[in-house]
């Protein structure tokens, strides 16, 4: 019975083998010049970034700022077609050193506000008195 069992179990792999075999391709290496590949690399990024750009002129905001400017999306977009490949590059870079999420203002403020209602909730709890105008909710029961 196990001599049957295993031939069958061979029996299916090199089957499944034979017949996937054909559909797997193969891989060919070739050589690559350094010129070739930073070249490459070099228009896939300038294509990456100039798409990055023509995206961002299609946000709202954006749009509202150049607005005001007095620029419209249209020649935006014609302005972006005859920048430089390294003038594209350059403002992409730019772009990604820009603080992303607003001010950090606004993280303060949160973290303060955060901070505070922890304490008064501590307070309230009885684990810390640092409001006194908060009452902890076992000060009713101290009197008995």
């Amino acid at each position: 019975m196990l001599l049957l069992m295993r031939w069958g179990l061979c029996s299916t792999l090199v089957l499944g083998i034979a017949l996937i075999g054909p559909a797997v391709s193969t891989a060919r290496a070739g050589l690559v010049t350094t010129e070739a590949a930073l070249s490459a690399a070099a228009e896939t990024g300038t294509s990456a970034a100039r798409t990055r750009l023509e995206a961002a002129i299609e946000r709202e905001d954006v749009a509202a700022d150049l607005a005001a400017l007095g620029l419209d999306r249209a020649e935006a977009r014609q302005r972006i077609a005859a920048l430089s490949d390294a003038e594209v590059a350059r403002i992409a870079h730019r772009l990604d050193e820009l603080p992303a999420g607003g001010s950090g203002v606004v993280a303060v403020v949160i973290i303060i506000a955060v901070v505070a209602i922890g304490l008064a909730v501590t307070d309230y709890l009885g684990v810390t008195d640092v409001y006194p105008w908060i009452e902890d909710k076992d000060s009713n029961n101290s009197n008995f």
